[in-house]
């Protein structure tokens, strides 16, 4: 089923306290009084954060397993450029207000730009040390980690190509 659905009726229920994700909950956009959402103004929480830390939250993780690198040594340069060109091409269209359908998309655009820059998304390991390290921090304070690692011992180097 929906996973979405699946944590809107956990959350219902009582079974879970909160939910974290991307997607806008169905009890949340039918206005349940049984859930809400955590922060009243949450772009503005959001972008406080960012302003006082430098953290955005890390979204997606490409991984592959270690025998498949070492037998396929090119394949993660080759996904990272192929994602990072698609990144390209969606910031490209970002740019350009008749590309969307919605009608403030240059406003919301703007503050994005305002706040974090021309690349809110960073790619590779440049640019993402410090919420990397803030995560491995993290899991290390929780008791996550049996043993001290550096974002060296988690992943393969490869930063942005150069234009």
């Amino acid at each position: 089923g929906d996973p979405d659905a699946l944590l809107d009726n956990l959350l219902i229920e009582g079974k879970i306290d909160a939910v974290i994700g991307p997607n806008v909950l169905p009890s949340i956009t039918a206005r349940d009084p049984r859930t809400r959402r955590l922060f009243r103004d949450f772009r503005k929480e959001e972008q406080e954060y960012y302003r006082k830390t430098g953290i955005f939250p890390t979204s997606h993780a490409i991984t592959f397993h270690k025998d498949y690198l070492e037998k396929y040594p090119a394949a993660a340069r080759e996904m990272f450029n192929a994602c990072y060109e698609a990144k390209r091409l969606a910031l490209r269209d970002d740019a350009d207000a008749t590309y969307s359908n919605f009608a403030w998309n240059r406003q919301v655009w703007e503050e994005q730009r305002a706040v974090m820059g021309p690349d809110p998304w960073k790619y590779g390991i440049k640019g993402n040390e410090k919420v990397l390290n803030t995560i491995i921090r993290y899991a290390g304070e929780q008791g996550l980690l049996k043993k001290k690692v550096t974002i060296e011992d988690l992943f393969v180097q490869i930063d942005e190509p150069q234009n």
